[in-house]
């Protein structure tokens, strides 16, 4: 059966294909890898803190509406090299009066005889990025097993992704976040109509219009909200433009906590301070900084 190629795109040491609406093709090459230089184009040092310090490649890809993913390993050329040491993930931190550094601390996947990370793919985080279902896709041509010191290298890795799920096309309605989605998705050409169908809101329902969400403030004070916290809450923070992160509040008693009614629109704006909206992306170390009041609903 013939597939046509709709893009052909190429990323450092990455080449990506896109495959009609069925997936995407990934080709990775890193024939000049060795355990001295395991550094290539497009690579992510993400691991966390005490985890063997190695990279990997990171993609968010669109998908079909509410869709999955299933991966094929097509090519896998590896060399193994024995006898080497990799060094654990330290955390960055200042430290405000000079002294000893700190201790390196291994975690407990150094005590595994098995390769780390195990999968060559990992796919996660399958949800909406405000109007496209979206999953994060981590690529690990370098493996590690920290009991027999081995180091397994991917020198040419062909992997197909391929989607399960019939995408429906509809209007791009509200393209005002349509240069995040550029940045971020690594198939945006592919995915750009595959969007969440919405139903009809109420234009009395000052909710209707963009992504709201709620916050219980306990006491009165300067509350700051960061990337981690939203990831804790199960929200996605990639979603957000700070440049356009609002906080509102009401009279006391007089916003429901039932967001999907209706009442007058008598919402007040709250002054904020946001780090790291320069770029227009809400990353590790971007945070939002608020003055709330006990019992309020923000």
């Amino acid at each position: 059966m013939l597939l046509s190629l709709l893009a052909f795109f190429i990323i450092g040491s990455v080449s990506v294909r896109e495959i009609d609406y069925k997936g995407l093709e990934v080709v990775f090459e890193g024939a000049d890898l060795t355990p001295q230089n395991l550094s290539f184009d497009g690579a992510s040092w993400i691991e966390n803190e005490g985890e063997p310090n190695l990279p990997s490649i990171n993609y968010l890809i669109g998908l079909p509406q509410d869709g999955n993913v299933e991966v094929v390993i097509q090519e896998n050329q590896e060399q193994r090299f024995k006898g080497i040491d990799i060094e654990p993930v330290i955390p960055i931190a200042i430290y405000e009066t000079p002294g000893p550094e700190p201790a390196i601390s291994k975690s407990t996947i150094y005590l595994k005889n098995s390769l780390y990370p195990e999968n060559l793919v990992q796919v996660s985080n399958l949800g909406y990025l405000r109007d496209i279902w979206t999953a994060t896709v981590k690529i690990n041509p370098i493996r590690y097993n920290p009991v027999t010191k081995e180091l397994v290298i991917s020198k040419k890795l062909r992997i197909r992704i391929e989607f399960k799920g019939q995408p429906k096309s509809l209007p791009i309605t509200d393209d005002s976040f349509e240069s995040i989605y550029k940045r971020t998705i690594i198939n945006y050409e592919q995915c750009k109509c595959w969007r969440r169908e919405r139903t009809r809101q109420n234009r009395e329902n000052p909710f209707g219009n963009g992504i709201w969400f709620k916050i219980l403030v306990g006491e009165e004070g300067l509350y700051k909200i960061g990337y981690d916290e939203i990831r804790k809450a199960g929200i996605d923070p990639r979603q957000f433009d700070p440049k356009t992160m609002k906080v509102y509040t009401a009279l006391f008693e007089l916003l429901s906590k039932n967001v999907t009614i209706n009442f007058p629109d008598s919402l007040i704006e709250i002054p904020v301070y946001v780090e790291g909206e320069e770029d227009h992306t809400f990353d590790r170390g971007d945070y939002l900084v608020f003055y709330g009041f006990h019992d309020a609903f923000l």
